[in-house]
């Protein structure tokens, strides 16, 4: 049933004897999922397809008229989404090409999708024989974080009990008494002492370092942080893999409230690079004859953001060639300290990456200058006041 005032589609009416037969319903109209597939009077019942081909062998006609519409319907239904995406006007000043709103789906979307696609289907080689042999080390490593959890709390418990942590954690009589920071719905429902990664990293600034409660904080991060990757890329690794040895993982477009893209089953974009003694990364790897390249925009979204704010400051520096991070620094932190210059920002960065030794100075610098990246990369992406300062 199509209504053209509205552009929508409002209900397909099919023949009961095809809606019961395919959809396993009863004499009342209703589908009782847990039923469904069950045999009936010793006649087995089988999945849908099986039911589309017992109706069209009783009345072809009826399952040839289903198909018809349902190709009909999803093809009125495009173009109504086409008549709408088109009828969006969008700025031209850079892109002249996308006019309108099915402009940019048809020449940036369809393109990316297929892109995707082609990534997905591809896959990407895993080095089985790498994963056994770090398998080893990072349960050590697992293990070893438990045991400075049961150190610094004096005793073992079930470290993967939020119940157990609340009591170490909050408790004034049998734990360190910290305050909650925040409050989730137990299992009946009852407000109860919120024990996530992030309540823990605000206990953890809260609390002196090398407190005991401060070493049981970053014991539990730390075990939580090697238990989520040895779950994901190593213990589980095994049912990701496919029959040609690759990792054929879901790239989502349009998922993330970032609009970055996101990927998932598993997560392929979150394998860490920095401060993973276990070298993760090498379990994926690249066909014989060839090697695993990687490509980046340098500093793409201040480049982005500066032109569509129209931001002098950031569109200058790039103008000069300048690093848009270390640049900022200097607007940033320059005007209340006179050693911030952006010459001094660049000679701490050249000597961390040389691996040199860095002068009190350097280290400054280098903090300033995350200081900077951190809340701009905050503001471009929705940042809250209280997350921001926490990073920071």
């Amino acid at each position: 049933a199509y209504d053209a005032d509205w552009g929508e589609f409002k209900g397909l009416f099919l023949d009961p004897f095809v809606v019961s037969e395919v959809l396993g319903l009863d004499k009342d109209g209703f589908r009782d999922f847990k039923k469904m597939d069950a045999p009936k009077d010793g006649e087995r019942r089988g999945g849908v397809g099986e039911r589309l081909q017992f109706v069209y062998s009783q009345n072809p006609e009826l399952v040839e008229e289903y198909a018809s519409c349902d190709a009909y319907f999803t093809y009125m239904r495009a173009m109504d989404l086409r008549n709408q995406l088109s009828a969006i006007q969008l700025p031209t000043e850079w892109f002249p090409e996308l006019s309108t709103l099915f402009d940019y789906y048809r020449i940036i979307e369809v393109p990316i999708t297929r892109t995707l696609w082609n990534m997905e289907r591809a896959g990407i080689r895993v080095d089985v024989d790498y994963v056994k042999k770090i398998d080893g080390p990072m349960r050590d490593g697992i293990r070893a974080a438990e045991q400075k959890i049961y150190d610094a709390a004096g005793k073992t418990f079930n470290a993967k009990s939020p119940d157990a942590l609340r009591a170490i954690l909050f408790d004034q009589s049998k734990g360190f008494g910290l305050k909650p920071v925040s409050f989730t719905a137990g299992g009946k429902g009852d407000p109860v002492a919120s024990t996530d990664e992030k309540t823990l990293e605000i206990l953890k600034l809260r609390t002196s370092k090398d407190s005991p409660v401060n070493r049981f904080i970053m014991a539990l991060l730390d075990h939580r942080h090697l238990s989520k990757l040895h779950g994901t890329y190593i213990k589980n690794i095994g049912k990701h893999i496919g029959p040609d040895g690759r990792i054929h993982c879901k790239f989502n477009q349009a998922t993330a409230r970032t609009s970055r893209l996101s990927s998932s089953d598993p997560n392929m974009q979150n394998i860490p690079v920095r401060e993973d003694p276990y070298k993760i990364r090498g379990a994926f790897i690249a066909d014989p004859g060839y090697e695993l390249v990687d490509y980046d925009y340098p500093q793409i979204e201040f480049r982005i953001a500066a032109v569509l704010a129209g931001e002098e400051g950031m569109m200058d520096a790039i103008r000069k060639g300048w690093d848009v991070h270390n640049a900022n620094t200097v607007r940033m932190y320059g005007k209340t300290n006179t050693d911030v210059t952006y010459e001094a920002v660049v000679d701490a960065r050249k000597r961390k990456d040389d691996k040199a030794d860095l002068t009190t100075i350097d280290r400054l610098m280098l903090k300033l200058r995350e200081g900077a990246k951190t809340s701009g990369l905050g503001c471009l992406y929705g940042e809250g006041a209280a997350k921001m300062a926490h990073d920071l």
